[in-house]
């Protein structure tokens, strides 16, 4: 599994941010770290910060899905 800090869900999530928090855990642990947005801030910002050990980096916002 991947490095995720900090390692527990922050705050009450939205289930996208849940389930896409679950996904990134899967990620093989020797290749990625990733970094979850802390609920701190007021102003919106990415979830998600992920980082490859060869250092190229996302920075994700995740949104929810409304049919249409």
């Amino acid at each position: 599994m991947a490095e995720i800090l900090p390692n527990t869900p922050t705050a009450a999530l939205i289930p996208e941010v849940m389930r896409v928090y679950h996904l990134l855990r899967q990620l093989p642990d020797e290749t990625y770290f990733v970094w979850q947005r802390l609920s701190i801030w007021q102003e919106p910002g990415p979830d998600f910060w992920v980082l490859r050990r060869d250092r190229r980096a996302v920075l994700f916002k995740v949104s929810p899905a409304i049919p249409a």
